[in-house]
């Protein structure tokens, strides 16, 4: 958003690929730190209202993001670990 509003006449397209491959350059630099968060924060994860329970839970969905985003076989199987283990809607969706 901020970069198309500095242009004249935005790229869109363009500025969405540029998103796309610095989320996959992201995902691969640091697949090993997302894949062991996202790990830390599975093991006991519960889902409750809580602040800290939610901040856990964008953290973890955070890493998934960019594990599927590197475009990873790892990637996608812990998306589908993720989604056939889900407990609720947020981990669903």
């Amino acid at each position: 958003n901020g970069l198309s509003q500095e242009m004249s006449q935005p790229d869109f397209d363009a500025i969405h690929d540029v998103h796309k491959n610095l989320q996959k350059k992201i995902g691969l630099s640091f697949s090993d730190w997302f894949k062991a968060e996202y790990q830390r924060l599975s093991k006991n994860a519960v889902f409750e209202l809580t602040p800290k329970a939610y901040g856990e839970r964008a953290l973890r969905n955070k890493c998934l993001h960019y594990l599927v985003a590197s475009g990873s076989s790892d990637g996608m199987q812990i998306l589908t670990d993720h989604y056939e283990k889900a407990t609720n809607m947020t981990d669903e969706i």
